[in-house]
This record gives C-alpha cells, structure tokens and sequence, in this order.
C-alpha cells in the first residue's frame, strides 16, 4: 500500500448543459470541453506527479504522490481553477444557448490515505 493524495472533481452543471446540447442534437460538442480538460490534465501530470486515475463524465479521479508538497497541490487547484473558469466561459458562450445554468464551474475534493 502506498500512501496517496486522492483528488476528485467535477463540471458543475454539467447535466444541464448537456440536456442543452441534446436538444439541440449536439451531445457530440460535449467532448470538445472533456478534451480540454484532458489535456490540461496531461500537460500538467508531470509538474505536479499524479496520475488519472478515472474519468466520470464529468470529473476526474487524480492520485498524486504523497510526498508531493501540500502547497504544489494547492498550486495545482489553483491553475485547474484558472483554467476552468477559462474553458467553461468559452464553451458555455459558443454551445450553450437556451439553458441558465445556476452554477459555473467546478467543485473539488481532497483527503490523503493509503492505496
């Protein structure tokens, strides 16, 4: 067993918008979004030592190292919220047409334990 920070998060609204895309018959404009998460994610994996774990449809599961320091993850948070903020205005403003969406953006979650 290796000891491990467990770090999950998801799409806010993300059923929303895809209702949105659906009735519209553009469920298929939902990858270009999880594609961009995908490769932040990839870009990023190296710098800050964690692996994708899962995928959720509209989240992930990332494990990163222990021994990373805690203050790298805190960094880690703050350029995938950045980078939300950035990809979820840009998608919502060029797919997402008929629907308010309550809330934008994405919610996260951290513990450390063993694996």
């Amino acid at each position: 067993m290796e000891k491990k920070y467990v770090f999950v998060f998801d799409i806010c609204s993300s059923t929303k918008m895809i209702e949105n895309l659906n009735e519209e018959d553009e469920v298929d404009k939902y990858n270009i979004l999880i594609f961009g998460f995908d490769q932040f994610l990839n870009i990023k994996k190296d710098k800050y030592c964690y692996e994708i774990y899962k995928f959720l449809g509209d989240g992930y599961i990332l494990l990163f190292d222990a021994k990373l320091d805690f203050e790298e993850l805190l960094m880690f948070t703050l350029e995938l919220t950045f980078f939300s903020e950035d990809i979820l205005k840009w998608f919502i403003e060029n797919y997402i047409s008929k629907v308010q969406l309550s809330r934008i953006g994405i919610t996260m979650a951290v513990t450390k334990g063993f694996l």
